[in-house]
């Protein structure tokens, strides 16, 4: 991972920076995204990880191609994997003292990654910012506090989602619960709920109290099985 320092900004850079663009004045974008560093030219091997997932993929690969038009000195190696494939396939690669210079995650696993002292700050050259707060400006509020330690921003993010919960009318009557009235506003109501929704025959879970089918390794998905294992 010795180039991690020197690239983990610069190839984000090509993918972030309609991000920042909608932040400053037209006037102004262009001078402000210019980077305030030297591209490296010797040749230069950049191993780059990212989840499966096919519209991501196909826009990413279109990224490398037009980058290394830019910098044909640059060769990217591209690894694609599920979410907890890649994770797996991380811890590997760091026992044998080799891994990606730049990887995908998913924000539940920063913690864990920066604990492991696996992660490096962002070159604040790259964006032509003088801190992290700057930085930060340039972003939604609050947009980059998952990545942010101690200070130091460490990861920028591409894309954000927001998902619905569904509640089964019929399994919530089951078990004499109104859904309307006992619909949980928040992450403990819905931890409160498992017991009485989950059902279990012997040592077999019959009903699932809750389920996260996006991606099922999430660390609240884990908080609830600690609470309550199957």
């Amino acid at each position: 991972m010795k180039c991690f320092k020197r690239f983990l900004a610069v190839v984000l850079l090509v993918s972030a920076t309609w991000i920042c663009i909608s932040t400053v004045n037209a006037a102004t974008a262009s001078d402000q995204m210019k980077p305030a560093f030297a591209f490296p030219t010797e040749n230069v091997t950049i191993e780059v990880w990212w989840h499966e997932y096919g519209p991501f993929t196909a826009y990413v690969k279109e990224l490398i191609e037009a980058y290394k038009k830019l910098h044909p000195n640059v060769t990217i190696n591209a690894t694609i994997a599920s979410s907890t494939d890649m994770n797996q396939k991380l811890t590997v690669s760091l026992a044998a003292g080799t891994g990606p210079d730049i990887m995908d995650a998913d924000a539940s696993y920063y913690v864990a990654y920066y604990a492991k002292g696996i992660l490096e700050p962002i070159n604040l050259n790259v964006f032509g910012v003088k801190s992290y707060p700057e930085l930060a400006a340039r972003y939604v509020s609050g947009g980059l506090a998952s990545g942010t330690f101690d200070g130091k921003i460490y990861t920028l993010p591409y894309q954000g989602n927001s998902m619905s919960l569904f509640i089964n009318n019929k399994l919530f009557a089951a078990a004499g619960l109104d859904p309307k009235k006992d619909a949980p506003k928040t992450w403990k109501d819905v931890m409160a709920l498992g017991p009485k929704l989950k059902k279990v025959e012997g040592k077999r879970t019959t009903q699932k109290a809750f389920e996260f089918p996006y991606h099922r390794h999430s660390a609240f998905d884990r908080a609830v099985r600690r609470q309550d294992p199957e």
